[in-house]
């Protein structure tokens, strides 16, 4: 996800997370990352989160938005977890950089 500002970065959060809690039933995690890449700009603010599947997906949404730590990237958040191919590409995006999903 990206925004202009963190404010409206949290707000996409917490719709995001609604959405994905009422409908997110029916749909992949493949799918729901290829909709939010495909045909956006990537803005200023951005979040790049680690998720195994749809539940770990909407947790990590309200975690940001709550200002907890967790599986998450921003310029300004690094979780403490174990470095992988997704963690490294992850912080390779919010730092403003392109990334070949």
């Amino acid at each position: 996800l990206s925004a202009r500002t963190q404010s409206s970065l949290s707000a996409q959060c917490l719709q995001l997370s609604s959405y994905l809690s009422t409908r997110g039933a029916s749909l992949s995690l493949a799918s729901v990352a290829y909709t939010l890449q495909q045909g956006r700009a990537a803005l200023s603010e951005r979040l790049a989160l680690i998720a195994d599947d749809m539940t770990s997906l909407i947790e990590e949404l309200k975690r940001y938005h709550r200002g907890e730590t967790g599986r998450y990237y921003t310029r300004t958040h690094t979780p403490s977890s174990a470095e992988s191919t997704l963690d490294s590409l992850a912080r390779t995006w919010v730092e403003g950089h392109q990334v070949n999903w």
